[in-house]
């Protein structure tokens, strides 16, 4: 895929190095402003934060040595049309990509959109990472508005993005936080839970772990995932808002999120 209008970009191989600043928000990476077009094509790479611990596990994986899934083939690509190496950066929350932001350890980052975030700007959103609730076959839950009654407990892995929207939203249910899918499960096999909450892409293993248990068809939450830069990065924000449309329409993402396999993730609607 080439993106006209920026620079022109020279193919070659990616380094796949591993995360050079990871887990340390508030210190200043290699420059102390944000870095620009022009600083990244002379720096010959291009610093991508990733959240590889908790929300969007399931979209990048990080082993220690390699990074896979959606969001790694993603930086790939963009990485091929900037003409410059992808050098990934790990963080283990969100709250921490956007600290690291802050820091300067990143150029351009994949996290879900939220508008009200004073340090970051986003592209269009480019794909679609639905959450949905499990219940075991006899609950009487059906849809997810169900789930929202009085005396109810809902177990969600803390600190998601599922998490922060039903501690938000919900009425009459309580949020009961977890360490995790599994531990969400054992709540409800044991009594403690009557919902579990979490992301269709971890519902087959998590449905494994509850024998008998119902996904229910309509997400509780469908979360917009963009590529952010540091407010101030004006020219890296228009950047990645065109490539995001135009792998929308060459059909790039749509490809890549078939090959991965993923359930509830799906391509971003055209435009903002």
């Amino acid at each position: 895929m080439l993106i006209a209008g920026v620079f022109a970009a020279s193919c070659g191989e990616l380094r796949r190095v591993g995360p050079g600043y990871s887990e340390r928000p508030g210190t200043p990476g290699p420059t102390a402003t944000p870095r620009s077009l022009i600083d990244i094509a002379r720096a010959g790479s291009v610093r991508v934060g990733f959240n590889t611990g908790g929300t969007g596990t399931s979209l990048v994986r990080y082993t220690g040595t390699t990074f896979t899934g959606v969001n790694w083939l993603i930086a790939q690509e963009i990485g091929r049309d900037l003409g410059v190496a992808v050098d990934p950066v790990s963080f283990s929350s969100q709250s921490k990509v956007l600290d690291g932001g802050s820091a300067s350890l990143w150029d351009i980052a994949f996290i879900p959109v939220d508008a009200t975030q004073p340090r970051v700007v986003f592209s269009n959103p480019y794909l679609i990472f639905d959450w949905a609730y499990l219940v075991p076959g006899p609950s009487p839950v059906r849809r997810s508005a169900d789930a929202d009654r009085t005396g109810y407990r809902i177990a969600v892995h803390a600190e998601t993005r599922l998490d922060e929207y039903l501690s938000r939203s919900l009425k009459f249910a309580k949020v009961v936080q977890t360490s995790g899918g599994p531990i969400s499960v054992d709540m409800v096999n044991r009594g403690d839970a009557e919902v579990v909450g979490a992301s269709v892409s971890s519902m087959s293993d998590l449905l494994a772990m509850l024998p008998g248990g119902r996904v229910l068809d309509d997400p509780v939450l469908r979360d917009p995932w963009g590529i952010a830069a540091v407010k101030g990065q004006t020219d890296v924000q228009t950047f990645v808002t065109s490539w995001v449309e135009q792998a929308k329409a060459t059909g790039f993402l749509k490809d890549v999120i078939e090959r991965s396999g993923l359930r509830g993730v799906t391509v971003a609607p055209s435009g903002p």
